[in-house]
């Protein structure tokens, strides 16, 4: 497929909203914080831009759908097992975890609630 061809490998090959690539990068450089949201319409490149972003400073990347999971307590277990449980080879590494949760309008509440809890 045409997409998958001309996918963008790195953030300076995202072509779009440049500012917010800038603020992104900004954002994680001066450590304001560790949680970002992204918002839009579907089809816009959250998604690629998120994970554009945590592969090129080198997060491992957990990514959760509500549309492919079962159930929503499926995906509110999984976010709070990794905020609150990092692996043996994690720790060992010194990796971050990044979190790409998609279609969560239904959840986001709970999902907040689980963040803050971890914190």
């Amino acid at each position: 497929m045409w997409l998958n061809k001309y996918k963008p490998e790195t953030l300076d090959e995202f072509v779009g909203n440049r500012n917010l690539v800038y603020r992104l990068k900004k954002w994680y450089k001066e450590g304001e914080g560790n949680i970002v949201i992204i918002n839009g319409q579907t089809g816009i490149g959250k998604t690629l831009l998120a994970e554009l972003f945590l592969r090129e400073n080198d997060f491992t990347i957990s990514t959760f759908s509500n549309c492919e999971e079962k159930s929503t307590n499926i995906i509110k277990e999984k976010v709070d097992n990794i905020l609150n449980f990092q692996s043996i080879l994690e720790i060992m590494n010194y990796k971050e975890v990044g979190i790409i949760l998609k279609d969560i309008d239904s959840i986001l509440v709970d999902i907040i609630k689980i963040i803050i809890k971890s914190s």
